[in-house]
């Protein structure tokens, strides 16, 4: 019974600790990405949100590529 509340606490306090680890980790992406986005110029940011949020749906993400290398091409052959 002893042995079994031990255990019990050993993984409780396992756990708050992943959880800890895991909560700064975040905080610590959150802070990178906000003074990323701080350092970009306004059209960047608004360029980089619609992108985001295109790569989330691929075929978007995949025509708007295949235009990209369409437009390349012609300004190559130019």
């Amino acid at each position: 019974m002893i042995q079994a509340m031990f255990q019990l606490e050993f993984r409780r306090s396992i756990r708050k600790e992943n959880e800890a680890k895991r909560q700064n980790q975040q905080k610590a992406y959150m802070l990178l990405t906000n003074k990323a986005m701080a350092a970009m110029p306004k059209f960047v940011r608004k360029q980089l949100s619609r992108f985001l949020s295109l790569m989330q749906r691929k075929k978007c993400c995949m025509k708007i590529a295949e235009s990209l290398t369409r437009i390349k091409k012609l300004q190559w052959r130019e």
